[in-house]
């Protein structure tokens, strides 16, 4: 316990000292100036589209870290929850990269299918359900538009 505290607390100070060599010589964090946000119009919906393509690949470690570790209680209270039955299909809408819908295939045997806006999050979810083994029980597709009517 007391090595983690020390280890922990020699990070934290490299991590303000690096910050503070940032902001002394000028420099960002960040490779790219960070976008407007757009509030309105079809532009907005192209700004959200690419900022899920682009952060698709370190979205389920950063959900992880930013909740700090909810997400996953709260997902397992959602299963419970549900009070599905076998056999069921499920529409998981903006299923992201599937964790959602993999936590209640931990649990019922149904059909998830998942839908998602994001191209890459669509396409990281499938990776997964492949390694998982999930492959036939969840079905995913990329959506540029939802229509109520469509599903």
């Amino acid at each position: 316990m007391f090595f983690r505290s020390i280890y922990t607390l020699f990070y934290a100070v490299k991590l303000s000292l690096n910050l503070a060599y940032l902001k002394i010589h000028n420099k960002s964090i960040f490779k790219n100036k960070m976008n407007e946000f757009l509030h309105r119009g079809e532009n907005k919906k192209q700004f959200v589209q690419k900022m899920f393509d682009d952060i698709s690949g370190r979205y389920d470690f950063l959900n992880h870290l930013l909740s700090l570790g909810i997400d996953l209680y709260w997902r397992r209270i959602l299963v419970k929850r549900l009070n599905l039955k076998d056999g069921l299909n499920v529409l998981d809408v903006a299923t992201g990269t599937g964790d959602v819908g993999f936590a209640i295939l931990k649990h019922h045997n149904v059909k998830i299918i998942g839908l998602d806006y994001s191209f890459n999050m669509v396409h990281h979810a499938q990776k997964k359900a492949k390694i998982k083994g999930k492959f036939e029980e969840f079905i995913f597709h990329f959506q540029t538009q939802f229509s109520i009517f469509g599903i």
